[in-house]
């Protein structure tokens, strides 16, 4: 999480423990864990299978993050 979290302050210019960066990592960890909880629920499923499936689900939720980044951390309403 600690990776994600200031990777995602980097690009976002802000602090690692602000909400944006944040809620980030801890989404990347949610979907990497229920990714890896399907894998091992389907042994016809392969893991990177899994995992690209998953992360496919938040990619357009997370494309548009850069738009704005209020003082919080948080995205800023449109």
């Amino acid at each position: 999480r600690g990776v994600v979290a200031a990777f995602v302050a980097d690009r976002l210019h802000v602090d690692h423990r602000d909400l944006t960066p944040q809620a980030v990592a801890w989404t990347m960890l949610a979907v990497s864990l229920a990714a890896y909880e399907h894998w091992l629920a389907d042994g016809s499923v392969s893991l990177p299978a899994a995992l690209g499936d998953a992360f496919d689900l938040l990619a357009s939720g997370l494309a548009d993050l850069e738009i704005g980044v209020s003082e919080s951390g948080s995205r800023r309403r449109r």
